[in-house]
């Protein structure tokens, strides 16, 4: 997805606020849906839907976290594509979670940081990561970040969730 195509979805004066500042720089919004993480943080993502070979469907909150989790994003940190089976899921209801991490070498450095439920097979599980690195790392990194103006990003963000 392009800039152009950042999630248009309503947000309060406060969350606008906050992605204008702390996400100014570098917010790749695709769908439009926003995930608060345990410190009510808001991260820009989507839904992955799997199924698994014993057919098994499964759908992946697919949002954007810096690597530390703290720091605020901007253009030179490496980001982070965290997956996790949503809360609804019988799967996190019947057993624990596991982390699984698929580093990349990528033109805007971006690490693929994977939770998959131990319900899936090892075999499964590194299936899922081949498939979400052939469908949706392209479409989810801006082709050159050199081309992007940080002030008119950081307007389009703003606009976007005001």
């Amino acid at each position: 997805m392009h800039l152009s195509e950042i999630a248009k979805e309503s947000a309060t004066e406060d969350q606008a606020s906050f992605l204008e500042t702390e996400f100014a720089g570098r917010i790749y919004a695709v769908g439009g849906r926003f995930y608060k993480d345990e410190r009510g943080y808001l991260y820009p993502g989507f839904q992955y839907p799997y199924t698994t070979k014993s057919g098994a469907e499964l759908t992946f909150d697919i949002a954007f976290q810096t690597t530390t989790g703290e720091t605020p994003i901007s253009i030179d940190d490496t980001c982070v594509v965290l997956l996790a089976v949503p809360e609804e899921s019988i799967f996190t209801k019947t057993t624990s979670s596991v982390s699984l991490r698929k580093m990349m070498s990528t033109p805007n450095r971006y690490i693929v940081f994977a939770t998959i439920s131990t319900v899936l097979a090892e075999n499964e599980r590194i299936e899922l990561l081949s498939r979400i690195e052939k469908e949706l790392i392209d479409d989810l990194l801006v082709d050159d970040l050199s081309n992007v103006d940080p002030d008119d990003l950081r307007e389009q963000v703003w606009r976007a969730h005001k």
